[in-house]
């Protein structure tokens, strides 16, 4: 499937592509093609009525100059509509990540890095509420969103000054750009569910006041712990969580769930910076000012956007050239819906910090200066108690009916390893090949974006390994959903220490409601000294017939390689 743009001539393409002729035909039109001429009410309402299903194996853009030059806006509004219909519902559903609403693209492989995402992220997921908590407590206040485009550098100066009177809003990308200024964001979001999203954040991470919005599918759980708690945007699993509130957010860009934000918390007033879908020589990130970005040339006039898979040029909103690509391109097109539907509920208004990027500068317009100066400073302390407030809504997980869930999929995930590893072993690789997980490796995540150029043999190790990975993510997430049980009942729950520590305190600080039981291991061969001590060769047999088990860190560091041996997964570090 493709995207083009031809200008007065007709040129190359899929057979059952969808044709849109923007002026009269240089050619004898398809039986399909879709052929507008004055722009007028019935034009409008045919463009409106195209399916996502009509472009599955492609689109172009056939544009007649003449009728450009008289119809240049109808036609610019007509290719941003019609791009975003086929990058969000055709282009981008390829991604096994991404949903497909429209089935354009048929049946996916599973996606076995989100399930693994999933399963690790469960101590969050069964104790952290839905945003749809925070949207009840209506806070109200101005936002400020600190976005990863180029002209992010020039919000630098003023940062702390905004921040004064603003949340701020930031992503993994932009977490560094404010905390290298001396600001704490109020709001981490996380929507991407890629796994280099983890090693795009600083280290020795401490955000003792922002609070992480997440997919649930997004790896968050070597964030979570270092933040003041997590709102997440979806149900993880509606059987178990029927709750079907849902932050507004799209696939297409991080900036869509900031948007979202701004609806749940009814800000007034929402503030973008680098918020440019759109960039320059230096590429499509900010670079900490690294690079002092040239001034872009006027971009012709009554030139046709030459809209394409790959980048093209576009006007800003200076009338600039810029560079951009098909996922920006049908970003900023969205960004305008999301800005007129957001407004109609909540009436919130988006000002955009600068001159740069083609967001719709009507709907993005620059803020008045003289309202940003007389903005109140924020109270923190009763923003952080109404956060805390909202924070301490848990969901009404059905733990009975998850942990159900959770032993059929492990059953799943075994058989599908039992047959992978008979396939190595009797070296059956075409079988090996056809299989969805095996086939599938290259689309699950960047990550493994390189596993098609493997060797067949090396791809099946790796299916094997993640298989492996995701049996032992459920296995903990089973431990968790017991542990959440025991929580409820208020039940006892036997905590392996050293013999010179005693973390019950803090067992019932992170777990409120469980009973911890001290137990300790005894090496030695004479007779234990006490029913709170389990001799060193009854372990395994003692660790079995637990339901769940947790382990102080110490204790984990000094015995790993006994529990590492041992196959049930019902035990927790603390």
């Amino acid at each position: 499937m493709h995207i083009r743009t031809l200008i007065d001539r007709p040129g190359p393409r899929a057979a059952q592509a969808l044709v849109v002729w923007l002026g009269p035909p240089a050619e004898p039109p398809g039986e399909n093609d879709l052929v507008l001429k004055d722009f007028g009410p019935e034009d409008l309402a045919r463009v409106q009525a195209v399916r996502p299903e009509q472009m599955k194996d492609g689109l172009v853009f056939c544009i007649n100059s003449q009728t450009y030059a008289a119809h240049h806006k109808s036609v610019d509004s007509i290719q941003r509509h019609l791009s975003w219909v086929f990058c969000k519902f055709v282009h981008s559903p390829r991604n096994p990540g991404i949903p497909d609403p429209c089935g354009v693209c048929g049946p996916k492989p599973p996606n076995v890095c989100n399930e693994i995402n999933r399963y690790r992220n469960m101590p969050w997921l069964l104790r952290s509420p839905l945003t749809d908590r925070l949207a009840e407590a209506r806070l109200g206040l101005p936002l400020l969103l600190v976005l990863p485009g180029p002209s992010l550098d020039r919000l630098g100066p003023r940062l702390a000054e905004l921040a004064r009177s603003c949340l701020v809003v930031c992503l993994s990308r932009t977490l560094d750009f404010c905390l290298q200024r001396g600001v704490q964001p109020d709001f981490l979001v996380q929507l991407d569910t890629a796994w280099r999203q983890t090693h795009l954040l600083p280290p020795d991470l401490d955000l003792p006041g922002c609070a992480l919005v997440a997919l649930s599918l997004a790896p968050v759980h070597g964030l979570a712990e270092h933040c003041r708690g997590v709102f997440f945007m979806d149900s993880f699993d509606l059987e178990v969580l029927p709750n079907r509130a849902r932050l507004r957010e799209s696939w297409l860009s991080s900036l869509f769930p900031c948007l979202g934000l701004a609806e749940a918390l009814a800000s007034p007033l929402v503030l973008l910076a680098g918020a440019d879908l759109s960039f320059g020589p230096s590429g499509p990130y900010h670079n900490g000012g690294a690079v002092q970005e040239p001034e872009a040339p006027p971009f012709p006039k009554g030139t046709p956007l030459e809209v394409g898979l790959g980048f093209f040029d576009v006007p800003d909103r200076q009338g600039r050239r810029v560079t951009t690509h098909l996922p920006y391109f049908a970003s900023a097109h969205e960004a305008a819906i999301f800005a007129m539907e957001i407004k109609g509920t909540t009436g919130t208004r988006f000002c955009n910090l600068g001159d740069a990027g083609i967001l719709d500068p009507g709907l993005f317009p620059p803020p008045d200066e003289a309202e940003l100066a007389a903005l109140p400073a924020i109270d923190r302390r009763d923003f952080l108690a109404k956060l805390d407030a909202a924070l301490a809504q848990p969901p009404a997980v059905q733990l009975i009916k998850l942990k159900v869930k959770l032993l059929q999929t492990a059953e799943m995930v075994r058989d599908n390893l039992e047959f992978l590893r008979f396939c190595r072993w009797r070296k059956q690789g075409d079988e090996a090949e056809a299989h969805a997980v095996v086939s599938g490796l290259s689309q699950c995540c960047d990550y493994l974006a390189q596993a098609k150029d493997m060797e067949p043999a090396e791809r099946l190790d790796l299916a094997i390994s993640l298989l492996q990975l995701w049996d032992e993510s459920l296995a903990r997430a089973r431990a968790v959903c017991i542990l959440e049980q025991e929580r409820g009942r208020k039940g006892r729950v036997p905590l392996l220490c050293l013999e010179d520590e005693d973390p019950a305190a803090e067992a019932a600080q992170r777990h409120p409601g469980i009973r911890p039981q001290p137990v300790r291991l005894w090496v030695d061969t004479t007779p234990k000294p006490g029913d709170d001590y389990v001799e060193y060769a009854a372990f395994p047999a003692w660790l079995r017939a637990q339901k769940v088990c947790l382990v102080s860190a110490r204790a984990a560091e000094r015995w790993a390689s006994l529990l590492e041996a041992l196959p049930w997964g019902n035990w927790l570090t603390l």
